[in-house]
This record gives structure tokens, C-alpha cells and sequence, in this order.
């Protein structure tokens, strides 16, 4: 019988159905891949990195599904040299981070956090110091404009906002129904009031945003970030905020994973933080498994999976 390990946890239903099919082995975290793949015919991982070495020390893989969207974690070049089978879930997360992306820009503009802070340390009159953003008018900017942009767009086209947005590889007729117009890079830098940065993590977007594009932007304005950790160059972000280059940031990502318990951003009062859990709700959690554990299936089957990448 195939043997399927399942790396990081997953929903339990999605265990459940891999479990009528195959051997299912339950994997001890990220940190023990190399060891607990062997002998494996299929892997299941959220953010351990298959490397080439797993991969070409592994004769008996077939298939690794990737527990959401990104591939940055999986060497695919490599999958594809040694005839493994690279798959995903690309649409079970998408709403879930949308959700979050929105949820970040409304806590930030109206100083959730902080506030939730004061009432309960019973500093009630400290709602007199801060002045909540109203966000009607306002210009929300969007570094890369693929589905999950696309859906936070969606959301908050109701809010009064200006929309635009830079992505070389999207052209404005696409997002006519957004109602978001397409600019250069500098000038989505220059003129948002919310800066929202989500694109895949690739040699080309690594610290896409750094400290000289972080200067363009207002002092009064927030970046948004629930991509991946080194699309924005975490340093220069805390430098840019520790000189009030600009006014604050919601980050659901780090650069490492999970962040240093020293990292300044940690102390901030106009930074909001949430461990990398944009995707985790109930629902896209379970459809992530799902999807993962119905391509294997599918694919020691004999079949096609749904969301080939290779």
C-alpha cells in the first residue's frame, strides 16, 4: 500500500479520507522531514522545505502536495529532474487571507489593538490622544494584483477608496469590474494611503520593497504585508518605522519564521502582528487538506490531479 506522510498537521477529515487508500504516516514537524519521508510515496507539507536532497534521496516519492499556494518552500526544478510530481491548493486559502488583508486594514486604520489595549489597562482617556482614519477617500495601493488582491479589492470596493495598483504582469482591462487603476511602481509608492504588498516570493520579488521605496511613501501611511516573509525587507521596514519614514504596518509574515524574540517590531504600538495565520480559518484550513489529499489520491490513481504545478 502507498505510504503518504503527512509533514505538518492537517485537517482531520482530510487525514481521514487519505486513511481509506493509504498507509498514513504522521510526521513529527518540519524540522524532521529528511527522516520522516522515507520510504514515502507522497508528501503533505505546510512549510517544511523539500529540498533537492530530500527529493533526489527519496527514489521512492511521487508526489509532494503543497498545503496552499506558494511554492517557495519546494526546490519544483528539481521535483520535475527527478520525476516527482509537484501539486497544490491554490483557491482553498484565498478568501481566508483576503478576510485577514481587509481585517489588518481596518484594525490599523482605527488603532484596534491599541485601543482594545487602553480600556483594558483602564486608560479610557486616551481615546482623546488619537485621531481614528476615516477611510473614505483614501488611496489603498496594491504591490501585485493576483487572486488574493483581486478579492481584497472586491471587498472593500463599498469603501469610498481609490484603488490602484502596480503588477507588470496584469493589464488594467483585467481589473476594469475592480475599479482599480494600474500605475508605475513609484507612483503606487508615492500616493497610498495603505500600501498592501502580496506577491509570490521569488529571486526577483525577494525585498521587492526596501528601504528606497519605502521612502517614496507618505509619512502618514501603513504597509500591509500577508504574502511572505522577504518580499519586504523586514530590516529596512523596522528602520523605516524606528524613523517614522512612515506611520505603521500590519505584518502576518517574517523573515525568519517564527521571529526572533528580540525583533523590535514585537514592542511597536503602531505595528499589528499575526503569526502567519492569514490562511487559518476552520474552513480554508480543511479545504487546504482536502484539496491536497484529493490530488494524491488522484494522482496514485492514475488520474490527473486538479492543481498540477510541474
Amino acid at each position: 500500500m502507498n505510504r503518504v506522510l503527512v509533514a505538518e498537521s492537517i485537517a482531520a477529515p482530510a487525514i481521514q479520507y487519505l486513511k481509506q487508500y493509504c498507509d498514513v504516516i504522521i510526521g513529527r514537524g518540519a524540522g524532521f522531514l529528511a527522516e520522516d519521508i522515507k520510504d514515502c510515496d507522497a508528501v503533505i507539507v505546510r512549510s517544511a522545505k523539500v529540498t533537492e536532497d530530500i527529493i533526489a534521496n527519496n527514489s521512492r516519492l511521487k508526489v509532494i502536495a503543497k498545503h496552499g499556494m506558494g511554492l517557495d518552500n519546494i526546490d519544483v526544478k528539481a521535483a520535475s529532474s527527478h520525476g516527482v510530481t509537484v501539486i497544490n491548493a491554490p483557491f482553498a486559502n484565498l478568501n481566508s487571507v483576503a478576510e485577514h488583508i481587509v481585517m489588518l486594514l481596518l484594525s490599523l486604520s482605527k488603532y484596534t489593538v491599541l485601543m482594545d489595549q487602553f480600556v483594558r489597562k483602564g486608560e479610557f482617556k486616551q481615546r482623546d490622544n488619537f485621531k481614528m482614519i476615516e477611510l473614505s477617500g483614501k488611496t489603498v495601493g496594491f504591490i501585485g494584483m493576483g487572486k488574493i488582491p483581486r478579492k481584497v479589492a472586491y471587498k472593500i470596493r463599498n469603501f469610498d477608496l481609490n484603488l490602484i495598483a502596480y503588477d507588470p504582469f496584469i493589464k488594467e482591462s483585467e481589473l476594469a469590474d475592480l475599479s482599480v487603476k494600474c500605475n508605475d511602481l513609484n507612483s503606487v509608492l508615492e500616493h497610498s494611503d495603505f500600501l498592501i504588498v502580496h506577491t509570490p516570493l521569488t529571486p526577483q520579488t525577494r525585498h521587492l520593497i526596501s528601504i528606497s521605496e519605502l521612502k517614496r511613501m507618505k509619512k502618514t501611511a501603513y504597509l500591509i504585508t500577508a504574502c511572505r516573509g522577504g518580499v519586504v525587507d523586514e530590516q529596512d521596514l523596522i528602520n523605516a518605522l524606528e524613523e517614522n519614514i512612515i506611520a505603521g504596518a500590519g505584518i502576518d509574515v517574517f523573515e525568519p519564521e517564527p521571529p526572533l524574540t528580540n525583533n523590535p517590531l514585537l514592542k511597536m504600538d503602531n505595528v499589528i502582528l499575526s503569526p502567519h495565520n492569514a490562511a487559518l480559518t476552520a474552513t480554508a484550513f480543511e479545504n487546504m487538506g482536502m484539496d491536497c489529499a484529493q490530488g494524491i489520491i488522484d494522482f496514485l490513481n492514475g488520474e490527473k490531479p486538479k492543481y498540477l504545478c510541474n
